[in-house]
């Protein structure tokens, strides 16, 4: 493998691996509509489900994602 092809397949590689990243984020992200609206129907009020949405609850409390946020929530009919 020459030189170059090892730096493009590196590349691809990485490409790869932040496509994912990025995408497993997102999926984290979204996931606080279904977990918040399973939460409300079960009468759940978890620790653990709020610790593990802190960073989300960051983004909401400290970042213009403050409405889209609600907004998101809002579409899984929690409120």
């Amino acid at each position: 493998m020459t030189e170059e092809n090892e730096t493009k397949s590196h590349s691809r590689t990485l490409s790869v691996v932040i496509g994912i990243l990025v995408a497993l984020l997102l999926v984290y992200i979204l996931s606080v509509g279904p977990v918040a609206l399973c939460c409300e129907k079960m009468h759940v009020n978890s620790a653990t489900v709020r610790q593990f949405y802190l960073p989300v609850i960051w983004l909401h409390d400290n970042t213009p994602l403050q409405k889209p946020l609600e907004m998101y929530i809002e579409l899984w009919g929690v409120h």
